[in-house]
């Protein structure tokens, strides 16, 4: 990509979703994102820069009745002209159209995606422009972009393996990817400051449809379509011509002000500030791995962590 940001950036021939992003200086080939290999390339399988919307007619008063679309059923992209600082960009309108729908209503939408060099240089960004083309409104109440990890599964080894975490905070949100050994590389994905309110993390949707090796989650802006239960969850009625256009950016977090050794140095942290060392990240992230499994657990992880902040030795 150049500039400052270090990423390397593949696109999969035909759909031009991310097939590998990695930073340049890596020392063992692997990629932030879920890779292109043999168990992924069937349909139904998610990479970053997929998209997933739910949509009905505006009119429509069945709260249960969505319509779904995805571009991961795979097709041919087609490309748009574009210009610096745009790296590449596709419209995924005839994916979309193809990709699912349920046959409740044809796909009236237009969706090109773009990927983007940020203005300072330090980071990727993936912007998808969508525009109403049908004459009547529609009511949108999903849109997600899959966040796919690395699982880094046999024969790769746990050299290429990547986890991803999110915080869910609406225009607040964000999403961090780290590379579990050597050297713990990070990559944040956050809403992109000209886009908040578009690219609001709403909700983090388990992706139960997608068919490959690993978990997929998606960042998901509208998620009202997804369960009835989230009575505060989020839609938006489409008229006719552009909606609001969601914008990611991807980066390697900025440097951290040096660890604090005395209070002098303390005073000078930023406020909030907290700078653990890796292997205690990556303890803390093992220690959320098995809680998830294993919820009976909390008692003695959290009594574990606290030892460990306070000590640095696990009890």
């Amino acid at each position: 990509m150049g500039g400052d940001s270090e990423l390397a950036l593949e696109l999969r021939a035909g759909t031009f979703t991310v097939q590998s992003l990695n930073h340049t200086k890596a020392n063992t080939p692997y990629s932030f994102s879920r890779q292109l290999d043999e168990d992924s390339v069937l349909p139904l399988c998610s990479f970053l820069g997929d998209v997933t919307i739910r949509l009905q007619p505006a009119a429509e008063t069945d709260p249960a009745k969505w319509s779904t679309y995805s571009s991961n059923y795979l097709g041919q992209a087609t490309p748009v002209p574009s210009k610096p600082p745009v790296l590449a960009s596709h419209d995924l309108t005839k994916i979309l159209q193809g990709g699912g729908g349920d046959g409740a209503m044809p796909f009236p939408l237009k969706v090109v995606r773009s990927y983007e060099a940020s203005a300072d240089g330090a980071a990727l960004i993936l912007r998808f422009v969508v525009t109403n083309t049908a004459p009547s409104a529609v009511r949108v109440g999903g849109l997600g972009f899959p966040m796919p990890e690395n699982p880094g599964h046999p024969p790769k080894g746990i050299e290429s393996t990547v986890w991803n975490d999110p915080h869910i905070g609406q225009h607040h949100g964000f999403v961090e990817y780290v590379r579990v050994v050597d050297d713990e590389k990070t990559m944040l994905i956050v809403a992109d400051e000209s886009a908040r309110r578009a690219t609001a993390f709403e909700a983090w949707r388990p992706q139960l449809e997608d068919l490959g090796n690993g978990d997929v989650w998606e960042w998901t802006v509208y998620s009202a379509a997804w369960a009835e239960d989230w009575k505060k969850s989020a839609q938006s009625v489409a008229q006719p011509g552009p909606l609001p256009t969601p914008r990611l950016r991807l980066a390697p977090p900025r440097p951290a002000p040096a660890p604090a050794h005395g209070p002098a140095d303390l005073a000078r942290q930023p406020a909030g500030f907290c700078a653990p060392s890796p292997a205690a990240c990556l303890l803390l992230r093992l220690q959320l791995r098995a809680l998830r499994a294993h919820p009976r657990a909390l008692s003695r992880d959290v009594n574990a962590a606290r030892a460990l902040m306070r000590t640095g030795t696990l009890s």
